[in-house]
Order: structure tokens, then sequence, then C-alpha cells
């Protein structure tokens, strides 16, 4: 069994796993309430903050948001790549409790493994491999070590170590956060 696979099964199975991405090591789990609230737990994080959606495209995301066709527009240009986007809930994603969500589409170059795995997945939660407020761990190592997940290192990641930068497009106009 190829990696790729490996990691689908253990998503499809419940697991949270982490793997290495153009930006950091991430946390990634089926979009469920339950497991949204384990990687919250595993991150030390309130359970209200946005919550990161990653898919290898827009369109599977859809129905987890609520964009105006500027915002779309936004989007389109901007993805895939290293930015993490804030936008509104849709009733879909209100149900688990959001009233934003933050996406993300890897850059299928940067993070091919991911982006393997998004392919055969469909979207899924993700978030830095990290304790809230703190540094992502740079290692698959110090992931499983710290956090206790499985983690999958990438030969053919283009890595920064450098979290995605957030853009806020909930208001009015386009709000550049921080990176994450």
């Amino acid at each position: 069994m190829n990696k790729t696979n490996k990691i689908v099964k253990l998503i499809n199975n419940e697991n949270i796993v982490s793997i290495q991405s153009e930006t950091v090591f991430g946390l990634y789990a089926k979009l469920t309430k339950e497991h949204l609230k384990k990687i919250n737990q595993i991150k030390r994080r309130d359970i209200k903050m946005p919550v990161q959606i990653s898919a290898p495209n827009l369109d599977l995301i859809m129905p987890y948001i609520s964009i105006s066709k500027v915002q779309r527009e936004v989007l389109g240009a901007s993805l895939p790549g290293s930015r993490s986007f804030i936008v509104n809930a849709s009733s879909k994603a209100k149900k688990i409790g959001l009233e934003k969500v933050m996406i993300r589409i890897p850059n299928p170059v940067d993070a091919p493994l991911l982006t393997e795995v998004l392919q055969a997945t469909g979207p899924i939660w993700s978030s830095s491999a990290n304790y809230h407020g703190y540094e992502a761990f740079s290692t698959a190592k110090q992931v499983c070590k710290f956090l206790r997940v499985l983690s999958f290192e990438d030969i053919r990641a283009k890595t920064t170590n450098t979290s995605s930068e957030i853009v806020d497009l909930t208001g009015k106009g386009v709000q550049i956060k921080k990176r994450k």
C-alpha cells in the first residue's frame, strides 16, 4: 500500500493524521463535529475559532461556505496557494456550530502528497500541527511525540516552514490578519 492510500485509509477510519504541506505540517481529519472537537483538543484551542477546511478545489468547499460573487472571484484568483481565507459559513457548516470557516487549497506542485490525499478524501478539517498560540512543529518526529498523531513527511514537498497568511473576507473589503 502506498503512502497516499495508507493516509486516506487512516482518515476514513476516523484517525487524525499529520501531513507535511508547502507551509507547515498540518493536522487532517474527517469533516465531522467529533473530529473538529478532537483537533481542537489536540491543539488546546477554543472551538469557536475559525476552522480550516482543505480540499483539492474550491467547488468541493462551496457547500460549507457562503460567499458573494466578488469573494468567489477573489478566491478563484488566489487559490491554490499558501493563503488561508476566512469566509462566512453556509447553513450546512452552521449546523455544527460554525459562523465562519477558514479555507485553503494547497498548491499541488508544492504539496503533492497532501493534494493526492485531498483528491481521494474530498474536503477535510485541517489545522497547523501545533499547540494553539505556538509555532508549528517542523518535523514528523516532533508532531508524533508532542501531538500523539501519525505524521507523514513528503520528500517532494517544497515546505517553507512558514504558516499560511490568513485573509479575512467576512467584513468590508479584504483584511490580512496574520500568519497562523
